[in-house]
């Protein structure tokens, strides 16, 4: 039984507006479409000019905002910070890191074997120290490629409402949290981890940039 008249209309809308714009990007209309409140109701949810709301309001806003039940209303009555279903849920689920294979194109195969005859024709003719880690750059960025794209397939196959699996999470923190240059070869992959870990990490994504990486996770999942 909820307490009566005297929520927190303001720390509701706070939850609401971060939830919506910085995790979901979902408009308005995207809210009521997936069976959220009208967008009058919304736009007043989020000023913080909402009082005692329906139970009905409390539903829709966290079966839209993927939400646990009863997050919404706890978060209006009782201050509570939302359960995010994908909290809830991708903690529990098995990490799945068998089961898919990826393609490694011919290039990146003639680009191994490439920097393997390079590396022991240096060897045999003892070059300086420079060769070798000029060598070993190429070598790095060749393995990073092809290392990269099987992380990105563990994380699209481990993917659960909007976010990667919890222990993922762990493992590739600091990697997802890293700042990406925008000289940087893999930057497209790079970002497209961020986009399948979700949440703080896709911050200022663009709009194309998601759509586009939805596309990409959607030829995954196939």
């Amino acid at each position: 039984m909820w307490p009566m008249p005297g929520g927190h209309a303001e720390i509701l809308a706070g939850f609401v507006r971060e939830r919506r714009e910085r995790q979901l990007n979902m408009s308005f209309a995207a809210v009521a479409a997936a069976g959220g409140p009208s967008k009058p109701t919304m736009v007043k949810i989020e000023a913080g000019k909402i009082s005692n709301p329906k139970t009905t309001t409390f539903d829709r806003l966290d079966r839209s905002l993927r939400w646990a039940s009863g997050s919404a209303a706890a978060a209006y009555w009782q201050a509570a910070e939302p359960v995010r279903l994908e909290d809830e849920r991708r903690g529990s689920e098995p990490l799945r890191l068998t089961g898919g294979a990826i393609e490694v194109p011919l290039e990146r195969i003639s680009g191994l074997m490439e920097i393997q005859a390079d590396l022991h024709a240096a060897l045999d003719g003892g070059s300086e120290p420079a060769v070798l880690r000029e060598v070993a750059a190429r070598l790095d960025n060749e393995v990073n490629l092809i290392v990269g794209q099987w992380i990105s397939d563990i994380m699209a196959r481990n993917r659960s409402q909007g976010a990667i699996h919890t222990g993922l999470e762990v493992v590739l923190g600091e990697s997802l949290s890293a700042p990406v240059a925008s000289d940087d070869p893999n930057v497209e992959d790079r970002l497209y981890r961020r986009y399948l870990a979700g949440g703080r990490f896709a911050d200022g994504l663009s709009a194309d940039l998601r759509q586009m990486f939805e596309r990409r996770a959607e030829q995954h999942r196939r």
